[in-house]
């Protein structure tokens, strides 16, 4: 089964729970979420749990990684798509954050450095 590892409290490392990936994002996004946004993000973190490999965004790689996306949601209050990797071991890293501006179109809030030199992509 595919996980999160990250800082879990208390200085612990360890396989994240919902909440923290969540929150993880939001500090890295630098991100002021609204409560529909962070239900939209737990929906999405909870659909790359269940199914890690159900949406590639096959043009797009990160450290030779194929990158997948999750959705929730539609606009920049609103809405979240998660784009993350699945390193060996199962172990999910996410390495971006932003939202539908459209169909296959998302505009970027946070992103990994190395990843996607764009504020904007379309996976069209």
């Amino acid at each position: 089964m595919a996980d999160f590892h990250g800082e879990i409290g208390n200085g612990q490392f360890g396989i994240m729970s919902v909440e923290q990936v969540r929150d993880m994002v939001i500090r890295k996004a630098s991100l002021r979420p609204t409560p529909e946004w962070k239900s939209n993000c737990t929906t999405a973190i909870n659909k790359i749990i269940s199914d890690p490999t159900a949406q590639p965004c096959d043009d797009y790689k990160y450290n030779a990684l194929t990158v997948y996306h999750a959705s929730s949601g539609v606009g920049p209050t609103k809405g979240c798509t998660l784009f993350y990797v699945v390193r060996p071991g199962e172990v999910l890293k996410i390495i971006g954050c932003g939202y539908h501006v459209g169909q296959q179109t998302y505009d970027i809030d946070w992103k990994e450095s190395g990843w996607c030199n764009a504020n904007r992509i379309s996976l069209d």
